[in-house]
């Protein structure tokens, strides 16, 4: 093969991948040379380094020298064809990737060891404190309205239920519901005669 510069290989592979030739621009799909005749102007071969590239003229000049590329025509009415050796020199530059440049193989460099956190220190469990078989006293405070409820059941004349709703506020279901709770948490016993209802 032919040795290309690198600006040289730019440009023959902008030339390949330009948008107006028979195959727009995919160079893979070309079947023979004249799929990748293209009528741009030179100054619209911007790919990859080509972009960068000062002279384009020249290096098409010099792509023509190498027997690369055929040139006809200028400005607008340019038209670039590859010649055979062209053709396969852009394919066998498509077909492989590009390899990297060969360096020497580093020196593998010893493995740091990783720090290895302290270990937490775990305090022992908190022992909870057992449970007291008794149940807590009811003692509800005498100015919430829990209160006034338990102090008024303990009457011997009881509470009834109408006084119940108008001194708690609540509703005739609320109030019952909580006269019955009441007795529940003072563990006494409520009864109920009628509308009237004590703890005994």
């Amino acid at each position: 093969m032919t040795p290309l510069t690198a600006n040289e290989t730019a440009m023959l592979l902008a030339i390949a991948h330009d948008e107006m030739s028979a195959v727009n621009g995919n160079p893979k799909l070309a079947q023979t040379r004249q799929d990748l005749d293209t009528w741009s102007a030179v100054e619209n071969w911007d790919g990859g380094a080509v972009k960068a590239t000062k002279g384009k003229k020249a290096l098409l000049s010099n792509l023509a020298q190498k027997n690369m590329i055929v040139c006809d025509g200028t400005g607008k009415e340019a038209t670039v064809s590859f010649t055979d050796l062209g053709f396969e020199t852009v394919m066998s530059l498509i077909a492989e990737p590009s390899a990297p440049a060969e360096t020497a193989p580093a020196e593998a460099k010893p493995a740091k060891a990783k720090k290895q956190p302290a270990p937490i220190a775990k305090s022992p469990p908190k022992e909870k404190p057992a449970k007291s078989s008794e149940p807590r006293p009811f003692n509800p405070s005498a100015t919430s309205k829990r209160g006034m409820a338990y102090a008024a059941l303990l009457r011997p004349e009881g509470l009834t239920l109408a006084a119940a709703v108008e001194m708690l506020g609540w509703s005739r279901s609320v109030c019952s519901s909580e006269l019955w709770e009441i007795g529940r948490l003072s563990r006494k016993k409520l009864t109920r005669d009628g509308e009237t209802y004590r703890l005994a």
